[in-house]
């Protein structure tokens, strides 16, 4: 395989989504639950950054013919073989970009900071090839017990888990730079059983999430997010920071 080195421009992007967070997080400090459930503390965003090599070499002089699902060919072998050391596919590579390696591609791009289409592009062959990558994430199901009462312990522990979208709350202040800023309360149980806030930036053009939506969270536990209700308790939930929501 090619020697990698770690210099790629578009990945700058991530690194500066926590002090943008910042921001966002005042402006959702002022929103109100739909069930009239007032916010009292939104803990700062954490977003997942790449790993990086200290000392990068210059840039290769070398352009990739985009590639995309149906296409089939050596080049295509080439990135699914990249792609399962990264341990983003599994199985073997065949040569044909089908669905797996469409949704393998995505899961890369997410968590190199690249824009998430499932194309590999340009930017994204030389992401895989030329860079120290992180490996994909090996998410365990969420334990809801642990996240809530033992959060400090369960903190940075990835997970996931599927439910019922109760409630969606946005802000696209910083969309051009960061993706919109999206929080939802999920019910992971259905109802209003056992329920997750979720956090996560999303692309501006991603399709919008809605009430009574049924989704599957990627993300690391991240302590609790706690708001008071009408009756004036305290309300605590295991607090998630998403890589993906689908």
């Amino acid at each position: 395989m090619k020697r990698r080195i770690a210099a790629l421009v578009a990945l700058a992007l991530v690194c500066c989504c926590a002090a943008g967070a910042e921001g966002v997080m005042n402006e959702l400090r002022n929103m109100r639950k739909s069930a009239g459930d007032r916010i009292l503390e939104l803990e700062p965003v954490v977003t997942p950054t790449p790993e990086v090599t200290p000392e990068p070499s210059p840039t290769p002089d070398v352009t990739y013919e985009p590639l995309s699902q149906g296409m089939k060919g050596d080049a295509v072998k080439d990135v699914q073989q990249r792609l399962i050391a990264l341990g983003y596919l599994k199985g073997g590579a065949d040569g044909n970009f089908g669905g797996k390696t469409a949704a393998a591609v995505k899961a890369f791009q997410q968590a190199a900071g690249l824009e998430v289409t499932g194309e590999a592009d340009d930017l994204t062959q030389k992401a895989l090839f030329w860079m120290e990558m992180p490996a994909a994430k090996s998410y365990e199901k969420l334990d809801y017990q642990l996240a809530l009462y033992e959060a400090d312990g369960y903190r940075d522990t990835p997970v996931t888990f599927s439910g019922n979208v109760l409630q969606v709350l946005q802000s696209d202040e910083y969309a051009e730079s960061f993706g919109v800023y999206t929080a939802l309360r999920v019910a992971t149980r259905g109802g209003y059983d056992d329920v997750a806030y979720v956090a996560v930036f999303r692309d501006k053009g991603a399709a919008p999430i809605a009430e009574g939506d049924k989704v599957t969270v990627h993300g690391t536990a991240n302590g609790c997010y706690v708001y008071t209700n009408d009756a004036g308790e305290d309300i605590a939930l295991p607090r998630i920071e998403a890589d993906g929501v689908e």
